[in-house]
């Protein structure tokens, strides 16, 4: 028999497209939700340059406690084919390196090597220094939506979105026109829902005025004052 035991988080985090609620290792993450590796299998089969550029920096990178991976960027290309490629190969490598640096995936980084050849971060003195492409998992609150049902225990465990209209403005403080347009479309559907679930006078009952149906959205006045967005603790 085997017994595991979990701590949770106070807020769950997503890391690219796991969601996680526990205490976890991001070093273990970082290995293994790397491009090209899922539960069905683990291949670099079929990745172009970009997933393997991040597949190699993560897998062969080394590891920081908090889950970065830095790799040697003069020793991509050998690591990702595992002998020298051609030089269209290698240079397909570089252009994806510069976009996935632009686009801030990966991060550039200062290291060092020592005598036998084995890379070091943070650079250590009288060492020659190298450059270093690195890893960093980006994490991601996650929202609880707004109306979700289940239960709520312990200390606050997230947030939850509100929509802009339904809070309150700080003093001297006006609502965008975006916001006064989601308020009266929000507005607008309740009100014709709640129209479609009232009962209707029949025809039987001649004392029973029947109100006249409208199809026009309400009107709201030009200096209404609305809300805009926020973000709400849940207790």
């Amino acid at each position: 028999m085997i017994r595991a035991v979990t701590t949770r988080l106070d807020r769950a985090v997503q890391v690219g497209h796991r969601v996680i609620g526990h205490c976890y290792d991001p070093c273990v993450l970082t290995r293994e939700d790397a491009p090209g590796s899922d539960r069905n299998g683990d291949t670099a089969a079929g990745l172009g340059p970009r997933q393997l550029v991040l597949r190699t920096v993560r897998r062969c990178g080394l590891l920081t406690p908090d889950g970065h991976a830095l790799l040697d960027r003069s020793g991509l290309p050998l690591a990702v084919y595992g002998r020298r490629p051609a030089r269209t190969r290698s240079t397909a490598l570089e252009a994806a390196v510069a976009e996935l640096l632009a686009e801030r995936l990966l991060e550039p980084a200062v290291g060092s090597r020592d005598t036998t050849g084995r890379p070091h971060f943070p650079a250590r003195p009288g060492e020659r220094t190298i450059p270093l492409i690195g890893y960093r998992p980006a994490l991601i609150r996650v929202i609880q939506p707004w109306g979700a049902t289940g239960p709520v225990t312990g200390r606050m465990r997230g947030v939850q979105y509100v929509p802009g209209h339904l809070r309150r403005l700080l003093p001297e403080r006006s609502a965008s026109e975006a916001q006064r347009t989601a308020f009266g479309s929000t507005a607008a559907d309740s009100a014709r829902r709640t129209a479609g679930n009232c009962p209707r006078a029949t025809p039987s009952s001649p004392s029973t005025p029947v109100a006249a149906e409208s199809s026009a959205e309400p009107a709201y006045p030009a200096n209404t004052t609305l809300p805009q967005s926020c973000w709400r603790r849940t207790n």
